[in-house]
């Protein structure tokens, strides 16, 4: 077994390349909200405006709103033929 037939087994099965695209992007908002919750220096590098207003807690709440927007796209990645 090769790893791209591996990988495969856990794509999304949907038509189009859409079902992949939102698990790409879901994987990716899952490793911001672990950079953003183990670092603050991660949310100063994206707000690099305005680096010394970015607290702890503001880094945390991003990390929870990028984990919430990433279960919703694992689940629409997957069910992406559910119209509920």
């Amino acid at each position: 077994m090769t790893a791209l037939a591996a990988l495969s087994a856990y794509l999304p099965e949907g038509p189009g390349w859409l079902p992949t695209w939102q698990l790409i992007v879901a994987v990716t908002a899952t490793l911001n909200t672990i950079g953003n919750l183990t670092s603050v220096a991660a949310s100063r590098k994206l707000y690099n405006n305005a680096p010394a207003y970015v607290n702890p807690l503001q880094s945390r709440t991003f990390a929870i709103w990028t984990l919430t927007s990433a279960v919703v796209r694992f689940y629409a990645a997957y069910n992406i033929e559910n119209k509920m």
